[in-house]
């Protein structure tokens, strides 16, 4: 079948955006792990990405470029941190700012906080993971639709939800954010959840 979906015709050169997810930074070896890594190691990526040529940027100028046509760096790449953890904070965020590059932190606004210095960064962008549905309790896989659970249910825990973090960002940052990271990369509609 044909799509009816139409594709629009992109004539700029084409540009390769990588984007490196993380979520928990450590100086404890004994707590590396599948999501949590050494800062060392971190820091590691940082000076090779730096080495190798490549810019972070962030949500927006990645919006722009798609929008208003801005120009990107010619290798762009994009930090994120899912979760929000202390150590993103107090482990990435130093490590970010030696090297002066770019972050998204999308945070689970029930259980993070967003320190002053943080908030005013310019190299720190903030992102909503939701605010209490980053779960896997058996009836709800983080922000997926329960079986059964009507499209106008749904809509309304989903919308209820990610306002609150919204309103959280905005109220310490001033800006709305524009990243939604699906917890457990779950996106309700591609069969993954």
């Amino acid at each position: 079948l044909a799509s009816s979906i139409p594709v629009i015709a992109d004539a700029r050169p084409h540009v390769t955006l990588p984007i490196l997810m993380y979520h928990g930074i450590t100086e404890d070896d004994s707590k590396i792990g599948e999501y949590t890594i050494s800062s060392s190691t971190f820091e590691s990526d940082l000076i090779w990405l730096k080495d190798n040529g490549y810019t972070t940027i962030s949500s927006r100028q990645l919006i722009d470029y798609v929008e208003k046509g801005s120009v990107l760096p010619s290798k762009p790449v994009l930090i994120t941190f899912d979760d929000g953890y202390d150590n993103n904070y107090t482990l990435a965020f130093p490590l970010l700012k030696k090297h002066n590059m770019k972050a998204i932190i999308s945070i689970i606004g029930s259980e993070s906080n967003i320190p002053i210095e943080v908030a005013s960064s310019e190299l720190i962008e903030f992102g909503n993971h939701t605010y209490n549905l980053h779960s896997n309790d058996g009836s709800r896989k983080g922000a997926d639709k329960i079986p059964k659970e009507s499209n106008e249910d749904y809509a309304r825990v989903l919308t209820e939800d990610l306002l609150k973090t919204q309103e959280i960002i905005k109220e310490s940052t001033g800006y709305t954010p524009v990243v939604f990271a699906w917890p457990y990369g779950a996106y309700p509609m591609d069969g993954s959840g």
